[in-house]
């Protein structure tokens, strides 16, 4: 931060003195550099810290708190998990048991600890970690919120929207591939030939049109759009074998295309359509009791993890977010109504401006923090990110947060620049970067395509990353 400040302060200044006489020009230029003197420019860490340090007294934190190391707290992290489980299996825990020979290892209960762990890591990135914990229960909850049954997949909602979602993705690469595989074929001369390959093509758009139409309607029409991958009269048809009049290369073309076809359905079929809506509906009953014996681990952990630090007056990075954020919510604040505190409302009316760089490692916690100091309309807030770059998932980072943010740019007062002129990579790094995240923005990603064009197009006209001449 000291650093980016002095870069400022320097810029500044050599603007102030390269300034052709301009009393005006100067003058607001000899302000801005008296301002930057008082500005906070700081990473989210030192500023959650300056928050807590301000308002000690409103908190349960000894002042004299240090922040641990990684090592210190992995082994701390262990010795926890260690005295929880030999706990519970002395006391015959049988969730745990069962729930141990699921997803455990003949190896020990290794792989039982790193799923306790990555959930608190995830729970710790929410503003309420608790309440997120309990919705990953009710997700496999058998009944709704007015205790009626689910009696179809649709009714568990979480679920419902990852396989609709994972179906469209792959339904996308389908497509993609049906088209590289039509507009192959429509080089193909020779009449013969071009019929056998006509016949292959009316069943691709068979199964993909089929499965394109059951997916508006129930489980069991999806399921039934995938069976005819079973019998040979409605099945994908093989390439045509033996000698055909066509050139070898634009033969293989066409048949990579094909698989290309056969491959992403038959993976939406393994990851997705496996089963009947019944069976189905039985095994997330049974994930209920699964979800429900990790999560209380989870949330006996988050205790203990809890008390170990402050016994030993240490915390994580996570835990000064969490303490800033307290300081900055109102008391009575939930999560579906979260108010500021008088902490909060003093630093709004500090900051005329808030900038915040580097948006796509954001997580939800530092979202809200920025979101009580920005104020209701957060006119006052720049912020900067790539969504592309979210690829590094810094520190649990929610690149979804950006996009969120992306949906509103025609809501209010929002405005956004996209910057897509590159001026310092090669252009073979510019164009595998503007293919791959064409690709990337037709399946995986496409959710951000729509939101942001710069990003989702960045390989055609205007809206592409141009190397910039050395001229």
């Amino acid at each position: 931060s000291d650093r980016i400040g002095q870069r400022l302060q320097k810029a500044l200044a050599q603007e102030r003195e390269n300034t052709p006489p301009n009393k005006a020009l100067i003058s607001r230029l000899q302000r801005q550099i008296i301002l930057l003197a008082g500005a906070s420019i700081s990473t989210i860490d030192s500023f959650c810290q300056s928050i807590i340090k301000n308002n000690f007294a409103d908190i349960d934190l000894d002042p004299r708190f240090r922040v641990a190391n990684e090592n210190e707290l992995i082994l701390l992290q262990q010795e926890i998990l260690d005295e929880i489980f030999e706990n519970r299996y002395a006391q015959g825990d049988a969730l745990l048991e069962e729930f141990g020979e699921k997803y455990g290892t003949d190896r020990g209960d290794d792989q039982l600890y790193n799923i306790v762990l990555k959930l608190h890591d995830q729970s710790r990135n929410q503003p309420f970690p608790e309440h997120w914990l309990r919705q990953l229960v009710e997700a496999y909850s058998p009944v709704d919120e007015k205790k009626a049954p689910k009696n179809h997949l649709h009714d568990y909602t979480l679920w419902w929207q990852m396989i609709y979602s994972g179906l469209q993705q792959h339904m996308a690469k389908a497509m993609a591939a049906r088209e590289k595989f039509y507009l192959l074929v429509e080089q193909v001369d020779e009449p013969k030939t071009r019929a056998k390959y006509d016949e292959r093509l009316d069943r691709i758009d068979s199964i993909l049109n089929g499965i394109n139409e059951a997916l508006d309607k129930d489980w069991q029409d999806i399921y039934d759009a995938f069976r005819v991958l079973d019998y040979k009269e409605t099945k994908f048809i093989n390439m045509p074998g033996g000698k055909l009049d066509i050139d070898p290369d634009l033969r293989e073309a066409i048949k990579n295309a094909n698989d290309g076809v056969k491959i992403a359905v038959e993976q939406m079929r393994k990851d997705f359509v496996l089963d009947p809506e019944d069976i189905m509906l039985e095994d997330l009953a049974k994930l209920y009791h699964d979800a429900e014996a990790i999560v209380e681990l989870v949330l006996e952990f988050n205790q203990a993890y809890k008390a170990a630090k402050k016994e030993r007056n240490i915390i994580d990075y996570g835990d000064m977010e969490h303490y800033a954020l307290q300081l900055l919510m109102a008391e009575g604040s939930t999560p579906d109504h979260i108010q500021p505190s008088a902490a909060a409302l003093q630093l709004r009316r500090k900051y005329r401006e808030i900038m915040v760089d580097e948006y796509q490692d954001t997580n939800q916690v530092q979202d809200t923090i920025v979101s009580l100091i920005a104020g209701e309309n957060q006119g006052n807030l720049f912020i900067v990110g790539d969504v592309k770059q979210s690829i590094y998932r810094w520190r649990n980072s929610d690149w979804r947060l950006l996009n969120a943010i992306g949906k509103e740019f025609d809501n209010k007062d929002i405005g956004q620049t996209t910057l897509d002129t590159n001026y310092r990579s090669e252009a073979n790094i510019i164009n595998f970067n503007n293919i791959f995240f064409e690709e990337a923005a037709a399946t995986e990603f496409g959710e951000f395509k729509d939101t942001f064009p710069g990003i989702g197009d960045i390989h055609r006209g205007s809206n592409s990353i141009q190397q910039v001449p050395d001229s």
